[in-house]
């Protein structure tokens, strides 16, 4: 469930992160998607069964940055820096598609839909957020490539072969926003707030 309003976590901080929300037609779509893994031989047999935990697909959303927790003063900041490299954007069409595996297919512990059409915007829109919130000591940790995906589920332990379809495709409609989200982490599941909302740049 995705509400909009704040949430203050342990310590007075903020568990944040930075992600493209999918249109409706996209969260329909992802939901068709999941429906469709859950019922496939995902693993296969002769491997030791481990239950995926599937994503709530009204949850699913393509992270840009990961934040961790913040405070009120660094959440203000994060929020501003995210509104000033939104608008030097321009609103621009995706489409997820594909599934993959994290770390790889023969030992997964995160299932997930690729980027096929928008996929360039995309990484140039999460560079120019990484380096922005880097600069502000607002983003730590390692620098890893970034590959763009929605986190559809998750298996327990050290990673298992998986079998993933192929040829899957959702429809294709335009980002017109950035959204900043509080994260609150529960035993079924995270809850996701919006914070704020950055519009990418108006065309022309």
């Amino acid at each position: 469930m995705v509400r909009t309003c704040p949430i203050r976590t342990r310590a007075e901080t903020t568990r944040t992160f930075v992600a493209l929300r999918p249109s409706a037609r996209q969260h329909a779509a992802v939901h068709e998607a999941i429906d469709r893994l859950a019922h496939a031989d995902v693993i296969p047999e002769g491997t030791k069964r481990t239950p995926v935990r599937w994503a709530d697909p009204a949850t699913v959303h393509l992270t840009l940055a990961f934040l961790g927790g913040l405070d009120r003063a660094e959440v203000r900041a994060a929020t501003e820096i995210v509104r000033e490299v939104a608008a030097a954007h321009t609103p621009f069409a995706w489409a997820p598609a594909g599934f993959g595996a994290f770390p790889a297919p023969r030992r997964a512990r995160v299932l997930w839909i690729g980027v096929g059409p928008g996929g360039p915007p995309v990484r140039r829109l999460q560079a120019d957020l990484d380096a922005a919130l880097r600069q502000a000591g607002l983003l730590t940790g390692d620098d890893k490539p970034f590959t763009p995906h929605l986190t559809v589920g998750r298996l327990r332990g050290r990673g298992h072969p998986v079998h993933l379809p192929d040829g899957w495709h959702g429809p294709t409609d335009r980002a017109e926003a950035v959204t900043v989200f509080a994260s609150e982490l529960r035993p079924d599941g995270p809850r996701h707030h919006v914070l704020a909302t950055a519009p990418l740049r108006a065309e022309g």
